[in-house]
């Protein structure tokens, strides 16, 4: 009886081992949103290792234990991934004033407050639905969709990122360096160029 008593207690220790690290396993793929899957691995691995062993207790404690740890992992990615969405609307280079009187800061407020935030917005919601978008970059998941609703709303959120990083205050004004070089060889001057494209 000692000895059978041994034997359960290393298995028990065996298995113990094992589930801490699956769980370490799980936590580590939390932030990818893979922790579900995960713990349902670790889960059926418990009840399969224990299922040899013809011991009910043993292979119930042992399902039981990794359910906790399982379920104590997805409760932490879980906070953790409500406490902070997956992308943010990113800030202005500049003042919302700033490109007056071109682009008033009523239109700034519509087209980056509101337009680009509502694509930011859904994508974060595609990104909750789907664990297999979790944790990938912007254009990551540009590249993965190729099309469709998450496709369009993450090109969308580069687009109109890329937008406004490409308006300036200051710019504008006769081009410089190679671009500057290219104009004068073919048009003589940047007042000629403007002449042609006006």
């Amino acid at each position: 009886m000692l000895c059978a008593s041994k034997d359960l207690l290393k298995q028990l220790g065996a298995q113990l081992r094992s589930q801490k690290k699956a769980l370490s396993a799980v936590v580590a793929n939390a932030s990818n949103s893979r922790g579900f899957s995960s713990a349902a691995q670790m889960i059926r691995a418990a009840a399969t290792k224990s299922s040899g062993s013809g011991n009910v207790f043993f292979k119930r404690a042992a399902v039981a234990s990794a359910a906790t740890l399982a379920a104590s992992a997805l409760m932490w990615r879980s906070e953790a991934h409500a406490a902070s969405p997956a992308f943010t609307l990113p800030e202005l280079p500049y003042p919302r004033t700033a490109l007056a009187p071109h682009i008033s800061a009523e239109t700034i407020d519509f087209h980056y407050g509101k337009h680009h935030q509502t694509y930011v917005t859904n994508l974060n919601g595609f990104v909750e639905k789907d664990p297999s978008l979790a944790g990938k970059s912007l254009v990551d998941i540009i590249r993965a969709t190729k099309s469709g609703p998450v496709f369009n709303n993450a090109a969308q959120v580069w687009n109109h990122t890329f937008y406004w990083h490409s308006l300036s205050p200051k710019g504008g004004g006769e081009p410089s360096g190679p671009l500057g070089e290219a104009v004068r060889v073919q048009w003589g001057s940047f007042d000629k160029f403007k002449e042609e494209f006006n």
